[in-house]
């Protein structure tokens, strides 16, 4: 792995191993505050993996889906051993669009996608915030067909 895919991966590493332990979707307690919704309790999870790249070279992540009410409300990633803290939906018409609250400035895309499509729906970008911008680091999320994930 060159130097530069390293230092990616460190930089997302340290960003996301600020992070909370994985969501559960019979948690009893706030899982989350949207904006608009308080979310006390997940419906169901839906795990799905991504084959990526970063700087040419292949990179293995899986993203967890928290649904609620029928709708996709917040995801986590798991990159190299290393989960996420929640990633919140944005409203976007064009995409699904996921991010931290967190100074870390965490950003997961995929193509548009409901609970339904989830597992036939490539993804997109994850970014982190560097340096007062986001900086992409992995791209080209398609869908790991051959990996085990949870429906």
């Amino acid at each position: 792995m060159n130097k530069s895919i390293q230092i990616s991966l460190l930089a997302l590493a340290t960003s996301l191993a600020i992070s909370a332990p994985a969501f559960a979707k019979d948690t009893k307690t706030t899982v989350a505050t949207n904006d608009k919704v308080v979310i006390n309790q997940l419906d169901s999870t839906q795990e799905v993996a991504y084959n990526c790249t970063t700087n040419g070279t292949q990179q293995k992540m899986t993203a967890m889906y928290g649904i609620k009410n029928g709708e996709i409300v917040v995801a986590q990633v798991k990159v190299n051993g290393i989960i996420s803290k929640g990633l919140w939906r944005l409203p976007s018409p064009l995409m699904n669009v996921f991010e931290s609250r967190e100074a870390d400035g965490t950003i997961w895309t995929t193509l548009p996608a409901t609970p339904a499509t989830l597992h036939s729906v490539d993804g997109g970008k994850l970014s982190v915030r560097k340096n007062g911008r986001n900086a992409i680091v992995l791209e080209q999320c398609k869908l790991d067909k051959a990996a085990k994930s949870s429906k």
